[in-house]
């Protein structure tokens, strides 16, 4: 079950059902031509970017760090394109 407001803007999937929370460079976000406080799955983020995400794409914050425990369970797909498996 999600939690507040994390429905991807483009296709309406709850991302924390996915769990794929996640924090973007703010260039990238601009990039895919994302307004601020909204939310995307990582699919929808590559899609319009058409391009995977990479590890520098994401910027380096608390919800970002693999040490987070409240994001202990990505989405294989979020960890991949982090980095981190």
């Amino acid at each position: 079950m999600g939690f507040g407001n994390f429905k991807c803007i483009d296709c309406g999937i709850d991302t924390s059902d996915l769990n794929e929370y996640y924090g973007l460079n703010g260039d990238v976000w601009a990039e895919a031509g994302y307004e601020i406080d909204v939310m995307a799955c990582v699919g929808c983020v590559e899609i319009r970017l058409q391009r995977d995400l990479k590890p520098e794409d994401f910027m380096n914050c608390y919800i970002n760090d693999r040490r987070n425990r409240t994001n202990p369970n990505r989405s294989m797909r979020l960890s991949s394109r982090m980095g981190l498996i």
